[in-house]
């Protein structure tokens, strides 16, 4: 299963921009908040204060 999200233009640009070739937006969400694996139950990747 997968989700969207909606991001302003101005992040999409910045993800967009540290994307590497072959890279998800995943991959490279996870990469950029420092980690590289992921719960795969569910569960988000971190906590969020604010929700």
């Amino acid at each position: 299963m997968t989700k969207s999200i909606r991001v302003s233009e101005p992040f999409h640009t910045y993800l967009r921009t540290h994307n590497r070739d072959g890279e998800t937006m995943e991959e490279t969400l996870c990469r950029l908040i420092g980690d590289s694996s992921p719960e795969l139950n569910g569960s988000p990747v971190r906590p969020s204060v604010a929700d």
